[in-house]
């Protein structure tokens, strides 16, 4: 009796010890073959688009390199920027990690798709002009260092669709290196930016600046910079 539960114990145990390979190789079959996005649904989804990614270098060539997996597909980011019904403009993070994304602008004006790459960074938002003659956006963005976050903005021209210039290269050297408190669009070719007034963009001397804010805001010292653009 004792030899028959013996070898009921060991039939048992083998059965499982079977079933435990065998999803030990299905979980191994699956991290070695990831479920690819088929060429047909490789698009990005707007709120009034669906725009093929090979319409979008920067983003096709990564997608292209990390063999158009669905995980990578599931992590894009689209924030809307601009949207009229003649055009409409969206920011697209990919390859994100924990703290940062790659970063692309997306307009589709008259089925056309044009691109322009942004910093690597973490996206915060966007903040439109429009006028008579001028439609302008600055992007904000901002790298976080713990205790720290640094952020910088940049200019888009909306109508011709290009970068927009900063002419003082110490002002632009400061972008990605102090936070930006405020922002303000002064005109279509100018900005304000309420930055912190800090001796250098060092962690220690912004971890100072951001050990006042955080106990009393009031009292984090602050000043006006004015930027200037050129398209």
């Amino acid at each position: 009796m004792i030899f028959y539960r013996r070898i009921i114990s060991t039939l048992v145990l083998t059965s499982i010890l079977i079933a435990s390979c065998s999803n030990a190789t299905e979980e191994t079959s699956s991290n070695i073959h990831p479920a690819i996005v088929m060429e047909q649904d490789r698009v990005i989804h707007t709120a009034r688009q669906i725009v093929p990614v090979s319409q979008v270098p920067a983003l096709d060539a990564y997608l292209s390199k990390e063999q158009y997996t669905k995980i990578e597909f599931d992590r894009l980011q689209v924030s809307s920027i601009y949207d009229t019904n003649q055009v409409e403009v969206v920011r697209v993070g990919y390859g994100c990690g924990n703290k940062m994304c790659q970063n692309v602008l997306v307009q589709v004006k008259d089925n056309e798709t044009l691109s322009l790459e942004l910093p690597e960074s973490i996206y915060m938002d966007s903040l439109l002009l429009q006028s008579q003659y001028d439609t302008r956006a600055l992007i904000q963005y901002g790298y976080d260092e713990g205790n720290v976050n640094r952020s910088g903005i940049v200019g888009i021209d909306l109508d011709t669709f290009q970068i927009l210039k900063i002419t003082d290269e110490d002002i632009e050297k400061l972008m990605g290196q102090i936070p930006i408190q405020e922002k303000t669009w002064i005109d279509a070719q100018t900005i304000e930016l309420m930055i912190a007034d800090v001796p250098d963009g060092s962690f220690e001397a912004l971890k100072v600046w951001y050990d006042i804010l955080n106990k009393e805001p009031s009292k984090a010292p602050t000043r006006k910079v004015i930027v200037t653009f050129t398209t």
